[in-house]
This record gives C-alpha cells, structure tokens and sequence, in this order.
C-alpha cells in the first residue's frame, strides 16, 4: 500500500514538473526590458533558442544576470560587434541583420560613434510599468549603454537591462 502510494505522489510530481516545463516553453516569451517606441522598430539581437526561453523567463524572475555585454562598434559593412562576459568566460560576437550572432575575433576598425543616453529613451518604451505614468522614468533604469550609431545611420545598438535581471542588445531603427 505504501509503494502505491508513493508511486501515486511521484505520478502525480512529474505531471506537475511536465506540466510547468510545457508552459514554459509554449508560453512564457522572454523580452528585453526596453521595446521599441512607436515609429520604431527593434530587432532582438541576443534572443534565446526555444529551449533557452524558459531560462531566461526564470533568470528575469529570480533577478539574475547570467551576462553582461558590452557594444564594442560596428564594422563598415553594418555589422555589430559585442562582447558577452558570462562568468569568468568572455567572448566577443558579431551580428549581421538577419542572422544569428556568431563568435567571431575583433576586427582591426570599428566605427564607435554613440547617440546619448538622452536620444536614445525618446526611441525606447518600458512596457508593463505600473502605473503607467511612472513609465518614462523606469526607461533611464533600464538602458545601460549610450546608443552606437551604425556607418549607415539608420541603425542605433544599445543595452538594456531588467531591473536586476538579464541583460541584452537590441538594435533599433525607424521605420520611415
């Protein structure tokens, strides 16, 4: 009788963890702390897998910062180099519009010329602020780098940050 019970309880437990994990999986949509503002458009540079989702969700719940990153310029053909520094391990990456980072080694020149702080929250949002009115000065808290132009001009990178949470790059451009 006992053996029955306790093989009913251990049943039921990893219904319950499966459960958790498919909503997690299915549901729960990780995002960077800041969005883009109307008339803008953002494009989520370090975006976890599918399988890294739950993760970083649960990294934002329990206000914990796996990386930081630092934009380090772009190169003259539009594409962004940052550094990633996760524990002791320090990696440096390259994004090209429309595909997926990869590790790479540091480019010789890098165009680093920055938008202020002050320029850049005009073209960020902080949804889910309670109350609302208290939005505009929540986005200052949550943007950790100035914004780095691309040769271009039409893309700016930044940083933003959850409160005490993960970091992240996301790239901005208008949508005019």
């Amino acid at each position: 009788m006992l053996q029955v019970r306790r093989a009913v309880l251990l049943t039921i437990l990893a219904l319950i963890v499966i459960s958790l994990t498919v909503f997690a999986v299915l549901v729960l949509h990780y995002q960077p702390a800041l969005s883009a503002a109307p008339g803008y458009e953002a494009i989520f540079v370090t975006k976890p897998h599918f399988w890294e989702n739950p993760i970083r969700v649960w990294q934002r719940v329990t206000e914990q910062r796996p990386c930081e990153y630092q934009i380090l310029g772009w190169s003259a053909d539009n594409r962004l180099y940052y550094q990633a520094t996760c524990g002791t391990e320090t990696q440096v990456w390259e994004y090209a519009l429309n595909r997926e980072s990869s590790q790479t080694s540091l480019p010789n020149a890098l165009i680093q010329n920055t938008l202020s702080r002050g320029n850049v929250l005009d073209m960020v949002r902080a949804d889910g602020v309670r109350p609302r009115e208290y939005e505009p000065v929540t986005r200052p808290v949550l943007l950790k780098s100035e914004g780095y132009l691309s040769p271009d001009g039409r893309m700016i990178a930044i940083v933003t940050q959850h409160l005490y949470g993960p970091q992240d790059i996301v790239i901005l451009s208008s949508k005019n």
